[in-house]
């Protein structure tokens, strides 16, 4: 059975880089949007009506800006759910916590894993700054590696 992808690009869309996990999002959607086995969300947060669709996923993949890494600069790491999720009830969430929350109320064992790139703005704006922009063709090669790697298709191959 071929595993089942989430991938859920977040950040806000009105504070500059921000908003590039929305803008990966949007990429990936044209990427994926007709693969069954993969679904794509754009959303601000991360909420905890979101545990739904984590358990329902083998495997789910975070897309987000990081304010404190140097810009441009992409992360990957493996995401653990936290065992208290009762101590993060509150209107958003961060991916632990999310995931706790989908193995508590569902039972779910997804396996997360965090993508973030480092951001230069985080002003009131609607476009992401150059360099941030410029390095998005590389986050969504190397999303996209892991995602294919989670359907069966190649491996992932850490850079």
């Amino acid at each position: 059975m071929t595993p089942s992808v989430l991938i859920i690009g977040y950040g806000s869309d009105l504070r500059g880089d921000d908003a590039l996990g929305q803008r990966a999002a949007e990429m990936l959607l044209e990427r994926y949007g007709e693969v069954a086995n993969v679904t794509v969300l754009q959303r601000a947060s991360l909420t905890p009506e979101l545990a739904h669709d984590v358990s329902l996923a083998d495997v789910v993949v975070f897309v987000d800006c990081d304010a404190d890494a140097e810009p441009a600069v992409i992360t990957r790491h493996d995401t653990v759910p936290i065992d208290d999720a009762s101590a993060a009830m509150v209107h958003f969430l961060d991916p632990p916590a999310l995931l706790g929350w989908s193995k508590l109320l569902y039972g779910s064992e997804a396996r997360g894993v965090m993508f973030t790139m480092g951001g230069v703005t985080f002003e009131c704006a609607d476009e992401l700054s150059t360099p941030v922009e410029s390095a998005m063709p590389e986050l969504i090669d190397r999303v996209s590696a892991e995602v294919d790697a989670a359907l069966g298709d190649r491996e992932v191959v850490d850079a």
